[in-house]
């Protein structure tokens, strides 16, 4: 299923889809802890116009999988509904870690220091 929604993600419809439906998705799993900062930088990194695409369009499945609400386990079944996407969340992120971890690196050193140009 992740590969059939790779190819979703090379569409201007799909790539539209993460970015209206995503919050929601998350919301209704109740994501929290490690699982929510993995996909909030998944998602940063989807949207980011200067990486790479091949990584893009697994982590973008892996997002629409979630974002999906009739997958594998249907997301309406209580407790388990998620389970599955969890688990294509955390698998892709392992299949993308090095790549994550690079740029958040990247991102970090991007990011002005909120103490001012004067803190040491």
């Amino acid at each position: 299923m992740l590969r059939d929604l790779t190819r979703l993600v090379a569409t201007p419809d799909g790539r539209q889809l993460i970015g209206e439906q995503l919050e929601a998705a998350v919301r209704r799993s109740q994501m929290g802890g490690v699982m929510l900062d993995r996909v909030r930088l998944m998602y940063d990194y989807f949207r980011d116009p200067a990486e790479s695409w091949k990584p893009k369009a697994m982590i973008g499945a892996a997002l629409l999988y979630l974002i999906i609400p009739s997958d594998l386990i249907p997301d309406w079944f209580a407790l388990v509904g998620f389970a599955d996407d969890f688990a294509a969340i955390a698998y892709v992120y392992h299949q993308t870690r090095d790549v994550l971890t690079n740029y958040e690196e990247r991102r970090q050193q991007r990011m002005p220091d909120p103490r001012g140009s004067e803190a040491i």
